[in-house]
């Protein structure tokens, strides 16, 4: 994600954060 975007979206910031959690958890499942 462009990081410019999530500075002017809360929204995008926090989907961020969680999409990158989410693929630290998927990847170390696998």
């Amino acid at each position: 994600m462009t990081k410019g975007y999530a500075q002017f979206c809360p929204i995008a910031k926090a989907a961020e954060i969680f999409c990158e959690r989410w693929t630290a958890l998927v990847i170390r499942n696998l």
